[in-house]
Protein backbone atom coordinates (compact mmCIF):
# COMPACT_ATOMS: atom_id res chain seq x y z
CA UNK A 1 0.00 0.00 0.00
CA UNK A 2 1.38 3.73 -0.28
CA UNK A 3 2.28 5.98 2.15
CA UNK A 4 -0.87 7.69 1.94
CA UNK A 5 0.90 11.49 2.58
CA UNK A 6 2.94 10.63 -0.31
CA UNK A 7 -0.27 9.31 -1.73
CA UNK A 8 -1.79 12.89 -1.79
CA UNK A 9 1.47 14.45 -2.02
CA UNK A 10 2.03 13.19 -5.36
CA UNK A 11 -1.54 13.81 -6.48
CA UNK A 12 -3.49 15.93 -8.72
CA UNK A 13 -4.84 18.52 -5.96
CA UNK A 14 -0.88 18.91 -4.66
CA UNK A 15 -0.21 19.30 -8.54
CA UNK A 16 -2.54 21.85 -9.34
CA UNK A 17 -2.14 23.46 -6.34
CA UNK A 18 1.48 24.00 -6.86
CA UNK A 19 1.45 24.82 -10.63
CA UNK A 20 -1.37 26.92 -10.49
CA UNK A 21 -1.77 28.35 -6.86
CA UNK A 22 -4.86 30.03 -6.24
CA UNK A 23 -5.87 29.46 -10.06
CA UNK A 24 -6.11 25.71 -9.79
CA UNK A 25 -9.39 24.02 -11.11
CA UNK A 26 -10.87 21.40 -8.61
CA UNK A 27 -9.14 18.06 -8.30
CA UNK A 28 -10.12 14.65 -6.57
CA UNK A 29 -7.00 12.90 -4.87
CA UNK A 30 -8.26 9.11 -5.42
CA UNK A 31 -5.06 7.27 -5.07
CA UNK A 32 -6.33 4.69 -2.61
CA UNK A 33 -6.06 0.72 -3.82
CA UNK A 34 -9.11 -0.65 -5.99
CA UNK A 35 -9.10 -4.17 -7.00
CA UNK A 36 -5.78 -4.77 -5.03
CA UNK A 37 -3.97 -2.53 -6.56
CA UNK A 38 -3.09 1.58 -5.91
CA UNK A 39 -4.33 3.79 -8.16
CA UNK A 40 -2.33 7.13 -9.94
CA UNK A 41 -3.61 10.16 -11.98
CA UNK A 42 -0.93 11.17 -14.13
CA UNK A 43 -1.30 15.01 -14.27
CA UNK A 44 -5.17 14.62 -15.02
CA UNK A 45 -7.23 15.93 -11.78
CA UNK A 46 -8.60 12.39 -10.88
CA UNK A 47 -8.23 8.77 -11.87
CA UNK A 48 -11.45 8.55 -14.10
CA UNK A 49 -10.12 10.88 -16.11
CA UNK A 50 -6.56 9.41 -16.59
CA UNK A 51 -8.38 6.48 -17.50
CA UNK A 52 -10.23 8.54 -20.36
CA UNK A 53 -7.64 9.86 -21.60
CA UNK A 54 -5.70 6.77 -21.48
CA UNK A 55 -8.55 4.99 -23.64
CA UNK A 56 -9.10 7.31 -26.45
CA UNK A 57 -5.46 7.76 -26.73
CA UNK A 58 -5.07 4.24 -27.92
CA UNK A 59 -8.11 4.57 -29.94
CA UNK A 60 -5.80 7.37 -31.50
CA UNK A 61 -3.04 5.16 -31.86
CA UNK A 62 -4.87 1.99 -32.57
CA UNK A 63 -6.36 2.95 -35.84
CA UNK A 64 -3.08 4.03 -37.59
CA UNK A 65 -1.97 0.14 -37.07
CA UNK A 66 1.63 0.45 -35.72
CA UNK A 67 1.56 0.95 -32.30
CA UNK A 68 5.03 -0.45 -30.44
CA UNK A 69 5.02 -3.15 -28.15
CA UNK A 70 6.62 -0.56 -26.11
CA UNK A 71 3.17 1.86 -26.11
CA UNK A 72 1.12 -1.52 -25.33
CA UNK A 73 3.00 -2.22 -22.46
CA UNK A 74 3.07 1.49 -21.24
CA UNK A 75 -1.00 1.40 -21.47
CA UNK A 76 -1.51 -1.91 -19.69
CA UNK A 77 0.70 -0.80 -16.97
CA UNK A 78 -0.90 2.68 -16.92
CA UNK A 79 -3.98 1.24 -17.08
CA UNK A 80 -3.97 -1.06 -14.63
CA UNK A 81 -2.98 1.31 -11.95
CA UNK A 82 -5.60 3.87 -12.55
CA UNK A 83 -8.53 1.15 -12.07
CA UNK A 84 -12.18 2.89 -11.56
CA UNK A 85 -15.62 2.88 -12.47
CA UNK A 86 -14.43 4.43 -15.79
CA UNK A 87 -12.30 1.27 -16.68
CA UNK A 88 -15.37 -0.16 -17.60
CA UNK A 89 -15.40 1.51 -20.75
CA UNK A 90 -12.78 -0.65 -22.89
CA UNK A 91 -15.21 -3.21 -22.98
CA UNK A 92 -17.83 -1.26 -24.55
CA UNK A 93 -14.86 0.19 -26.68
CA UNK A 94 -13.68 -3.33 -27.81
CA UNK A 95 -17.28 -4.33 -28.66
CA UNK A 96 -17.92 -0.94 -30.53
CA UNK A 97 -14.77 -1.95 -32.35
CA UNK A 98 -15.83 -5.68 -33.07
CA UNK A 99 -19.14 -4.34 -34.61
CA UNK A 100 -17.78 -1.15 -35.82
CA UNK A 101 -19.01 -2.06 -39.66
CA UNK A 102 -22.91 -2.98 -39.00
CA UNK A 103 -23.06 0.01 -36.57
CA UNK A 104 -21.63 2.28 -38.95
CA UNK A 105 -24.57 1.68 -41.33
CA UNK A 106 -26.94 2.65 -38.29
CA UNK A 107 -28.94 5.70 -38.99
CA UNK A 108 -27.48 8.63 -36.62
CA UNK A 109 -31.13 9.28 -35.38
CA UNK A 110 -31.96 5.87 -34.37
CA UNK A 111 -28.42 5.42 -32.44
CA UNK A 112 -29.48 8.93 -30.60
CA UNK A 113 -32.81 7.68 -29.68
CA UNK A 114 -31.33 3.92 -28.91
CA UNK A 115 -28.79 5.20 -26.38
CA UNK A 116 -31.19 7.96 -24.91
CA UNK A 117 -33.87 4.50 -24.21
CA UNK A 118 -31.07 3.04 -22.39
CA UNK A 119 -29.82 5.49 -19.96
CA UNK A 120 -33.72 6.48 -19.48
CA UNK A 121 -34.83 2.72 -18.55
CA UNK A 122 -31.53 1.99 -16.30
CA UNK A 123 -31.81 5.28 -14.41
CA UNK A 124 -36.25 4.70 -13.90
CA UNK A 125 -35.32 0.79 -13.06
CA UNK A 126 -32.44 1.89 -10.11
CA UNK A 127 -34.96 4.55 -9.33
CA UNK A 128 -31.70 7.14 -8.68
CA UNK A 129 -34.03 9.75 -7.56
CA UNK A 130 -35.19 7.68 -4.15
CA UNK A 131 -32.98 8.61 -0.56
CA UNK A 132 -32.46 5.03 -0.34
CA UNK A 133 -30.24 4.74 -3.64
CA UNK A 134 -29.12 8.19 -3.68
CA UNK A 135 -27.30 8.73 -0.73
CA UNK A 136 -25.71 5.16 -0.86
CA UNK A 137 -24.72 5.45 -4.80
CA UNK A 138 -24.10 8.77 -5.36
CA UNK A 139 -21.15 8.59 -7.90
CA UNK A 140 -24.31 6.21 -10.23
CA UNK A 141 -26.84 8.74 -9.46
CA UNK A 142 -24.71 11.68 -10.82
CA UNK A 143 -23.57 9.60 -13.78
CA UNK A 144 -27.53 8.92 -14.33
CA UNK A 145 -29.24 12.35 -12.96
CA UNK A 146 -29.66 14.02 -16.80
CA UNK A 147 -31.56 10.43 -17.84
CA UNK A 148 -33.23 10.43 -14.74
CA UNK A 149 -34.04 14.24 -15.08
CA UNK A 150 -35.37 13.82 -18.72
CA UNK A 151 -37.71 10.92 -17.78
CA UNK A 152 -39.91 13.26 -15.23
CA UNK A 153 -39.64 16.36 -17.11
CA UNK A 154 -42.85 18.09 -18.71
CA UNK A 155 -43.62 18.52 -22.62
CA UNK A 156 -42.26 21.99 -22.58
CA UNK A 157 -39.25 21.53 -20.53
CA UNK A 158 -38.29 18.46 -23.07
CA UNK A 159 -38.94 20.88 -26.02
CA UNK A 160 -36.97 24.00 -24.28
CA UNK A 161 -35.29 22.56 -22.13
CA UNK A 162 -34.88 23.53 -18.90
CA UNK A 163 -31.30 25.37 -18.50
CA UNK A 164 -31.74 26.49 -14.60
CA UNK A 165 -32.94 22.79 -13.00
CA UNK A 166 -33.15 23.92 -9.39
CA UNK A 167 -35.89 26.60 -10.48
CA UNK A 168 -37.84 24.06 -13.27
CA UNK A 169 -39.10 22.27 -10.32
CA UNK A 170 -39.05 18.86 -12.40
CA UNK A 171 -41.00 16.54 -11.17
CA UNK A 172 -39.63 13.68 -8.65
CA UNK A 173 -36.38 15.15 -9.14
CA UNK A 174 -36.39 17.27 -5.82
CA UNK A 175 -33.72 15.60 -3.65
CA UNK A 176 -31.82 14.69 -6.51
CA UNK A 177 -31.26 18.09 -7.72
CA UNK A 178 -30.38 19.45 -4.42
CA UNK A 179 -28.47 16.98 -3.34
CA UNK A 180 -25.90 16.40 -6.22
CA UNK A 181 -26.54 20.61 -7.21
CA UNK A 182 -26.79 21.93 -3.81
CA UNK A 183 -25.01 19.24 -1.53
CA UNK A 184 -22.47 18.40 -3.49
CA UNK A 185 -22.10 20.98 -6.02
CA UNK A 186 -22.08 18.73 -8.86
CA UNK A 187 -23.88 19.68 -12.85
CA UNK A 188 -26.33 17.13 -13.38
CA UNK A 189 -26.02 18.13 -17.31
CA UNK A 190 -24.39 14.99 -17.60
CA UNK A 191 -23.71 13.27 -21.19
CA UNK A 192 -25.84 13.26 -24.05
CA UNK A 193 -28.82 13.63 -22.35
CA UNK A 194 -27.50 16.63 -20.39
CA UNK A 195 -28.12 18.17 -23.55
CA UNK A 196 -31.87 17.78 -23.45
CA UNK A 197 -31.85 19.23 -20.12
CA UNK A 198 -29.91 22.06 -21.42
CA UNK A 199 -30.88 22.73 -24.40
CA UNK A 200 -34.44 20.26 -25.00
CA UNK A 201 -35.48 18.52 -28.05
CA UNK A 202 -34.51 21.47 -30.25
CA UNK A 203 -31.09 22.03 -29.05
CA UNK A 204 -30.08 17.80 -29.99
CA UNK A 205 -31.68 18.38 -33.41
CA UNK A 206 -29.15 21.05 -33.66
CA UNK A 207 -26.11 18.83 -32.41
CA UNK A 208 -27.60 15.40 -34.95
CA UNK A 209 -27.28 17.98 -37.95
CA UNK A 210 -24.11 19.32 -37.16
CA UNK A 211 -22.69 15.45 -36.57
CA UNK A 212 -24.66 15.06 -40.21
CA UNK A 213 -22.84 17.84 -41.16
CA UNK A 214 -18.88 16.58 -40.18
CA UNK A 215 -20.35 13.16 -41.27
CA UNK A 216 -20.20 11.58 -37.55
CA UNK A 217 -21.57 8.09 -38.21
CA UNK A 218 -23.06 6.03 -35.66
CA UNK A 219 -19.76 4.14 -34.81
CA UNK A 220 -18.05 7.50 -34.13
CA UNK A 221 -20.96 8.93 -32.28
CA UNK A 222 -21.43 6.36 -29.96
CA UNK A 223 -17.78 6.97 -29.28
CA UNK A 224 -18.66 10.36 -28.32
CA UNK A 225 -21.10 9.16 -26.12
CA UNK A 226 -19.00 6.23 -23.87
CA UNK A 227 -16.10 8.95 -23.03
CA UNK A 228 -19.01 11.86 -22.41
CA UNK A 229 -21.29 9.34 -20.39
CA UNK A 230 -19.73 11.16 -17.00
CA UNK A 231 -19.23 14.48 -17.90
CA UNK A 232 -20.50 17.49 -19.72
CA UNK A 233 -20.96 16.69 -23.43
CA UNK A 234 -18.80 20.63 -24.69
CA UNK A 235 -16.48 19.38 -21.23
CA UNK A 236 -12.86 21.28 -22.00
CA UNK A 237 -11.50 17.89 -20.53
CA UNK A 238 -8.21 16.56 -22.82
CA UNK A 239 -9.96 13.50 -23.48
CA UNK A 240 -13.50 14.95 -24.43
CA UNK A 241 -11.80 17.04 -27.02
CA UNK A 242 -9.89 13.82 -28.18
CA UNK A 243 -13.10 12.01 -27.88
CA UNK A 244 -14.18 14.70 -30.66
CA UNK A 245 -11.06 14.58 -32.27
CA UNK A 246 -11.37 10.95 -32.89
CA UNK A 247 -15.10 11.61 -34.22
CA UNK A 248 -14.52 13.90 -36.79
CA UNK A 249 -11.10 12.76 -38.37
CA UNK A 250 -12.36 8.87 -38.53
CA UNK A 251 -14.04 8.47 -42.01
CA UNK A 252 -10.79 9.68 -43.52
CA UNK A 253 -9.15 6.71 -42.51
CA UNK A 254 -9.67 4.27 -45.06
CA UNK A 255 -9.19 1.33 -43.05
CA UNK A 256 -10.99 2.76 -40.34
CA UNK A 257 -10.36 1.58 -36.92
Amino acid sequence: MIDPKLSFLLGPTSISQFVWGNFATLTYTNQYEVFLLPRMSGLSREAGFFVSLLLVIWLLRLREQNIKKVEWIIFILAFSFSLSKVSIAIILLLFLLAFRRIIKLMPLGITYIFSCFLFIFLASYLDIGSTGYLYENTSLAHRFSSAYLVYNMNAEQLVLGCHEVISCSIENSRSLTNYLMVDKDYSVSIGILGLVVDFGILGIILFLFTCYTLKIHSFEFLVIIVFTSTVYMFSIDSFVIFAYYYAITNPNFKNMI
